[in-house]
């Protein structure tokens, strides 16, 4: 079994160390996919995202993020990161990898 990654600074240096391209887009749809692109798949309240982690990377994902929570059911291939609370560090991840975006821009709160 991997190891779960537990902060968005660990698990986007798996990331980049997997060579994903740092253009590469994140999508949590899996009929949305592009060639290059990241999948991120959770629990939700109709069905688990983890379930089509087949359709994604037959899609063209390059890797995928999937909640640890429960991942054992599934079967991961090697290029999916399993993330401790991965819907709590889905902001902080997407901020970090998109180049922190509101830095640039006013914000109001």
């Amino acid at each position: 079994m991997t190891a779960a990654y537990a902060t968005a600074a660990s698990v986007l240096h798996a990331l980049r160390s997997a060579g994903v391209p740092a253009a590469a887009d994140w999508t949590c749809d899996s009929r949305e996919v592009r060639a290059g692109d990241v999948f991120v798949a959770w629990p939700g309240a109709a069905t688990d995202g983890r379930r089509f982690l087949a359709e994604a990377f037959a899609r063209g994902a390059v890797a995928a993020l999937v909640e640890d929570e429960g991942a054992e059911a599934f079967a991961l291939a090697a290029q999916v990161l399993r993330v401790r609370q991965l819907r709590r560090l889905a902001g902080e991840l997407a901020d970090a990898w998109y180049g922190h975006p509101s830095r640039h821009v006013a914000v109001l709160a």
